[in-house]
């Protein structure tokens, strides 16, 4: 259980990380060419619930079946929550045509309508104006909307339905809680370079997440953004050069 929950969190990372830096890339050359291009990635991963995290995570797509798709079919006006459910599975269509994307994209459907409801008739009741217990209960949100995209990834990577109800299964099979030497088939360059960007990647979404935007970043002082800079060159240098084997030249979402 343990190497799968390892292989669910780093697949959720590396697909954030993998796409995001597709569009960041397809973003500054735009901006080379004097083209503004919309963000598409908001720091999803800190997201509180299911709707703020389709607000956040590929922006594009979610704009274009907001426009094209959802408000056609009559948007909030009529049959709201079916509409929802027509667009996500659409989405999950438009990844692929396996039943596994179908159900992945209706259950995150079926978040969003349970998340519509809980805000329509719930939270617009519960106004919580104690700060700490306001931090607490943001913090769980976020923790458990990341756990279910986390989970519903599993449906996203398998390459079919069989192999996800495996997943699922080791998933809770805990019969063994230590981390053997099968993990050094990374050696320790690779470790530490991976944990170091790791640890940028968090800081920097953190950084952003409370600062509203990137923006912010480069009114830090030169030698604080240079030092981020030449950091992220050279580890990322370490991995390149460490990274044997993996193919590493290929774009997740070049798939799709």
């Amino acid at each position: 259980g343990i190497y799968v929950l390892l292989g669910i969190l780093a697949y959720s990372f590396q697909i954030y990380t993998d796409f995001d830096a597709y569009s960041n890339i397809a973003i500054g050359l735009a901006k080379m060419l004097g083209i503004n291009i919309c963000r598409n990635f908001n720091v999803p991963y800190l997201s509180r619930n299911l709707r703020e995290f389709w607000r956040r995570w590929h922006i594009s797509l979610s704009s274009w079946f907001r426009d094209y798709v959802y408000i056609p079919l009559g948007g909030n006006r009529k049959h709201q929550y079916i509409n929802i459910l027509a667009v996500f599975i659409l989405s999950g269509i438009w990844h692929g045509n396996t039943l596994n994307f179908v159900l992945w994209g209706l259950l995150h459907g079926i978040g969003q309508v349970i998340n519509h409801i809980f805000h329509k008739y719930v939270s617009e009741k519960l106004m919580i104006k104690n700060i700490l217990i306001k931090i607490i209960t943001n913090s769980i949100s976020i923790v458990i909307t990341f756990s279910t995209v986390c989970l519903l990834w599993v449906l996203f990577r398998c390459n079919d339905f069989n192999q996800s109800i495996l997943v699922y299964h080791n998933l809770i099979n805990f019969n063994g809680y230590t981390i053997d030497h099968n993990l050094t088939v990374l050696n320790n360059y690779q470790w530490y370079s991976t944990l170091l960007l790791f640890l940028i990647v968090i800081i920097s979404d953190i950084f952003i997440y409370f600062t509203k935007g990137i923006e912010s970043f480069n009114r830090l002082p030169f030698y604080i953004r240079w030092f981020v800079y030449f950091s992220i060159i050279v580890l990322t240098i370490l991995l390149y050069q460490y990274s044997g084997e993996y193919d590493i030249s290929s774009f997740i979402y070049s798939n799709f």
